[in-house]
């Protein structure tokens, strides 16, 4: 068979000199200078929130001195305001209620040490604690509040994100020689109205070097990022969800694991970076095969279709208030031979296993297993089918981000070949999917 390269690459955007530098440069600070209530309050898309737990000795008695934190946010941002927490005390003979918030936090009203206990009532009844900033640095700690000499606590977990931090949904998880394309969809915390001033992607991947910026005004063929919904956290903060897509380069090298770095500058001048994971696929007598993701206008004449942009596979935005529905003629599927011979076997690649995912890894409803799915031979980037002949229009089961992912099988082309598939085609039960699309589904705003 004819080795393949692509045709469509372009050089990669000069971003003056760059590199691993950047990298180095602090993540975003919190926003201290904030006197608005700024409680990050978890979502379906957060970081999942740790409800307030109590720890306290078994209760042997009704009279047993007893202590509840509530209203403690599961997530927040570094730097924000956080009030309405209230800890409650039963069966207390008068003691004091001590709060201990976690190191790197300071009371709003600047009273008190850093880190020491503050009394926040006496005795038995709902105490408020005063409002308190959260620390710059990112992580999970632990609000507590306490009897002093009884032992009893309660103790509420707080997860910290860093403002501007990228969190990963999904994107490119495979690639190979020839249908080496970038793609990337993501979330970032951001005060309200702000957007990044600068995104970059490396071209070579494996090279660490070639950094191209990306753009939300380039044509949708090129490389481009779109802000494709945005989720309020509250009056200061909101999470934006970007989809980013764009040319690439790799070689045709043996199997690695690899991650690609993406690369945000604020207009504060900060600096974040999000590392994608990825397994290069190696064609040849080793080889396996490799799902395709459709490149530039490959797919251009789709009905549908914004324009004349393959890469829509990808991105698909499907509103809250719409009726759910999504033409499965937005996603391509194909997949690239292992590069075998046909003497060594499993030199074919006509089916692949097919499934829609969502961010918790359950299939959805139309898929609850892998489907099987006929595909051509590979013979370019453009072998492949689109879903629609398959699915028609269908509706995923809940809001969030949905993946569409694929396990590419083999076969031998030589008549009487006794080369079996195992170890070459992918496995649904036992290995990752290569992902090939993705749809942000009825997000809440």
């Amino acid at each position: 068979m004819t080795e393949h390269f692509h045709s469509h690459h372009r050089t990669p955007t000069e971003a003056g000199p760059r590199g691993p530098e950047p990298r180095d440069r602090p993540t975003g600070p919190g926003r201290p200078q904030h006197s608005r209530r700024s409680v990050v309050r978890a979502s379906a898309w957060s970081v999942p929130v740790i409800a307030a737990a109590v720890a306290a000795p078994a209760a042997v008695a009704s009279a047993a001195p007893r202590l509840v934190l509530t209203g403690v946010p599961g997530t927040v941002v570094a730097g924000a305001l956080v009030s309405g927490v209230i800890t409650t005390a039963t069966a207390n003979n008068g003691l004091d209620v001590v709060v201990t918030l976690p190191a790197g936090f300071v009371w709003a009203d600047g009273a008190g040490v850093a880190g020491a206990p503050r009394v926040v009532g006496r005795g038995n009844g709902a105490f408020g604690v005063p409002p308190f900033r959260v620390g710059t640095g990112a992580g999970t700690v632990t609000l507590t509040a306490m009897l002093p000499g009884t032992g009893v606590t309660a103790e509420s977990v707080i997860t910290v994100q860093a403002l501007y931090s990228l969190t990963l949904l999904g994107g490119i998880n495979a690639i190979g020689d020839g249908p080496d394309e970038f793609r990337a969809d993501f979330t970032a915390i951001v005060p309200v109205g702000v957007r990044p001033r600068r995104l970059e992607y490396l071209f070579y991947p494996e090279a660490g070097a070639g950094w191209t910026v990306l753009s939300p005004t380039a044509p949708r063929t090129g490389q481009r990022y779109d802000v494709v919904h945005a989720q309020r956290l509250d009056d200061d903060f909101e999470r934006i969800f970007l989809s980013a897509r764009g040319d690439a380069d790799v070689p045709n090298a043996p199997f690695g694991s690899y991650s690609w770095p993406i690369l945000a500058t604020w207009p504060d001048g900060a600096v974040t970076t999000l590392s994608m994971p990825f397994e290069h696929v190696h064609f040849g007598s080793d080889g396996r095969p490799l799902g395709v993701n459709a490149w530039d206008t490959i797919t251009s004449g789709v009905p549908g279709y914004p324009g004349p942009d393959s890469q829509t596979g990808w991105g698909n935005v499907i509103d809250a208030g719409s009726d759910g529905l999504i033409d499965g003629n937005r996603f391509f599927v194909g997949a690239k031979t292992s590069g075998r011979t046909p003497a060594q076997g499993n030199d074919r690649t006509t089916s692949v296993f097919f499934q829609f995912v969502n961010e918790s890894g359950a299939g959805a409803s139309i898929t609850p297993e892998p489907r099987p799915l006929t595909v051509p031979n590979y013979v370019s980037d453009a072998s492949g089918v689109y879903l629609g002949a398959t699915l028609g229009s269908f509706r995923l089961d809940l809001p969030g981000y949905w993946k569409l992912l694929v396990w590419p099988q083999s076969s031998n082309s030589q008549p009487g070949n006794p080369a079996t598939s195992d170890g070459v085609a992918w496995n649904p039960a036992t290995e990752p999917g290569h992902q090939l699309g993705s749809v942000f589904y009825r997000l809440p705003a």
